[in-house]
């Protein structure tokens, strides 16, 4: 089951879904992707993460683009952490960009044990537009391949 469901993408509404296969142990999936350092869409790097994992506490990361070297921030702050099995927290654009820097939505990511590794899926709503939330499916979708291939180096 979890083979089939590899790499899908659900956009509807304002709501994003993703759900991933990572043929690693739940405890590794959950704690690389905590420290964040995979962020960014291909064709970016991310340039800083740091994370504050405690109910209230922050979390910010910056991505540059390799082409023009222009860099974005984001933030938030967790509202829920059970670890290995799932996170809920904030995420605010620090700059204008697919979405006004003032804009909350909300993610939330629940790692299940399944044979052969973890099946993660990744929840992100509200979003602005449907121009906005197809840009971070994409976006997103593309960190975790940068997620998957940290786990595959650990």
């Amino acid at each position: 089951m979890a083979q089939q469901r590899l790499n899908e993408v659900r956009a509807v509404g304002d709501d994003l879904t993703i759900t991933r296969f990572f043929a690693h142990p739940r405890d590794a999936v959950f704690r690389v992707f905590g420290e964040g350092g995979w962020w960014g869409p291909d064709g970016y790097t991310c340039t800083a993460a740091d994370v504050n994992p405690v109910v209230g506490g922050a979390w910010s990361g910056r991505i540059r683009e390799d082409a023009s070297g222009s860099e974005y921030g984001f933030h938030g702050v967790y509202r829920e952490i059970v670890a290995p099995e799932r996170l809920v927290y904030t995420f605010i654009w620090d700059d204008p960009g697919p979405d006004s820097p003032d804009h909350v939505s909300v993610i939330t990511v629940n790692f299940d044990e399944v044979e052969g590794g973890t099946l993660m899926t990744f929840h992100q709503t509200p979003f602005i537009s449907a121009q906005s939330r197809d840009s971070h499916g994409q976006g997103w979708s593309q960190a975790l391949d940068k997620l998957g291939r940290m786990l595959d180096e650990a």
